[in-house]
């Protein structure tokens, strides 16, 4: 049995060492303005590798676009999802959203994981995520006003007419609780027009989404 001054000692050691560990794990947080990186980082160490090819590049904007609403949201995807919506409409090809809905149920699971497990000073959780369904439901919900922007831009609707054509194209673009593509495809690709940017390796990206 030890004895008085040797437990002290080791009660004074076992306080240093959470000590130190507390301090390490200090300076090993990253500051809000690290979250993107690091989370490509970790896209790239592990779901990149099981992502097809022609999808890595969408994933990687699409995990850096989340990190940018993080904060703001508090991981509220509720919240956070209608966001890069409203910022990628007109930015992005039909093609970006297909990429998503194929991808989403392998990406939600990592984005839940890793957003957890950010070395923030003050956490952020993930909450909200969609399921693959209500993900599609949202992708749709886009497309289809893309949809109706781009067919009746000569022919202005009124709003009860646009809400009729709204039920209509989304009866006929979802079936089985799945987004019809080729339909998609049939209904944008005529419309399709070159999106530019001024960071050369966005056009690059723009342009093979184009041609998917």
């Amino acid at each position: 049995m030890p004895k008085q001054g040797q437990f002290a000692r080791q009660s004074r050691q076992s306080k240093l060492k959470a000590t130190k560990q507390k301090l390490k794990r200090q300076k090993q947080t990253i500051t809000d303005q690290q979250m993107s990186d690091f989370l490509v980082v970790r896209y790239a160490l592990t779901l990149r590798q099981r992502t097809a090819a022609n999808s890595q590049e969408t994933l990687q904007r699409f995990i850096q676009e989340i990190a940018d609403h993080l904060r703001q949201t508090q991981g509220d995807f509720e919240r956070l999802l209608p966001m890069i919506w409203l910022k990628v409409r007109g930015q992005v090809p039909w093609q970006f959203y297909w990429q998503l809905s194929l991808n989403w149920p392998q990406l939600a699971p990592f984005l839940h994981r890793e957003i957890n497990a950010l070395p923030l000073a003050q956490p952020i959780w993930a909450q909200q995520l969609p399921t693959p369904e209500a993900f599609d439901a949202q992708l749709l919900n886009e497309l289809v006003n893309q949809i109706i922007a781009t067919t009746t831009l000569n022919h202005p609707l009124k709003s009860e007419q646009k809400e009729q054509l709204k039920q209509r194209l989304t009866a006929t673009l979802w079936i089985d609780n799945q987004i019809q593509w080729e339909q998609i495809r049939q209904l944008l690709g005529p419309f399709q027009q070159t999106i530019t940017s001024n960071d050369s390796g966005s056009q690059v990206w723009l342009d093979r989404l184009a041609r998917l």
